[in-house]
C-alpha cells in the first residue's frame, strides 16, 4: 500500500484547478458530474455541492496503487465537510493548526456544523483579530467556489483564504493515519468544537 503523501494530495489537486470554467464540466456525465457520482451512496442525489467530492476524487487517486488496483486513501467514506469533521473527531486528528495538505473545515457558529472543506496548499500567516480571536492565512484548492471564495459557485480555484480557529475553523490531519491499523483508527477524544452528525 502506498505511504499516505500530503504533497501527492496537493499536486493532484493541482491539476483540477480551472475545472468548472467550461459549461460542458457540468453536463450530465461531464467531469464535475464524475466527480459526484464516483463516490455517491444512496440518498446523496440531492447533495449537488462538490467541495468534499474534489478532495476525495483526488484523495482516492493519489494514492491508488496500480499494482494492487487498491487505494490508501483513508477518508473515502465522507461524503460533506460534517463526515469529515465527525471522522476526524473520532480518531484524535481534527487540530487547530494547519499544515500543508491538511483539509480545512469551516465551521459555521449559526449552523454548529462544518460546511465547506478545501485542501491547505500552503500555510502563508498568523495574526490576531480583535477579541483575541486568532486567524491563519492560508493557500488553498477548493472545488465548487469561483474566484472571490464564494461557495456553490461551481469552478474549482487556488484561493488566498483567512480562517479561525478561535471561531471553530479546524483542519483535518488525515496523513496521520499512516501505518496505523484499522482497528487503531477509532479512538474516542474529546474536544472542545463538536460538529452535529445529524445534518442534512
Amino acid at each position: 500500500m502506498m505511504r499516505l503523501s500530503p504533497q501527492l494530495l496537493i499536486v493532484t489537486a493541482s491539476a483540477f484547478v480551472g475545472v468548472g470554467e467550461n459549461a460542458a464540466d457540468h453536463t450530465e456525465g461531464g467531469l464535475i458530474d464524475r466527480f459526484f457520482r464516483s463516490g455517491s451512496k444512496e440518498g446523496d442525489a440531492a447533495r449537488r455541492e462538490w467541495d468534499v467530492a474534489l478532495i476525495q476524487h483526488c484523495g482516492y487517486w493519489s494514492h491508488f496503487d496500480h499494482r494492487i488496483e487498491r487505494s490508501s486513501w483513508p477518508v473515502s467514506e465522507a461524503r460533506t465537510p460534517n463526515d469529515l469533521g465527525v471522522f476526524g473527531l473520532a480518531r484524535g486528528i481534527l487540530v487547530d493548526q494547519p499544515e500543508s495538505g491538511d483539509i480545512f473545515l469551516q465551521f459555521s457558529p449559526s449552523h454548529q456544523d462544518f460546511l465547506r472543506a478545501g485542501i491547505v496548499v500552503r500555510v502563508c500567516g498568523h495574526g490576531v483579530f480583535a477579541r483575541n480571536r486568532s486567524y491563519v492565512d492560508l493557500l488553498t484548492i477548493e472545488g465548487d467556489t469561483d474566484e472571490s471564495g464564494r461557495f456553490g459557485q461551481g469552478k474549482a480555484m487556488r484561493l488566498a483564504r483567512r480562517l479561525s480557529p478561535s471561531l471553530g475553523d479546524r483542519f483535518l490531519r488525515w496523513a496521520d493515519l499512516d501505518g496505523l491499523p484499522l482497528a487503531s483508527r477509532s479512538r474516542p477524544v474529546g474536544t472542545e468544537i463538536v460538529p452535529r452528525k445529524d445534518i442534512r
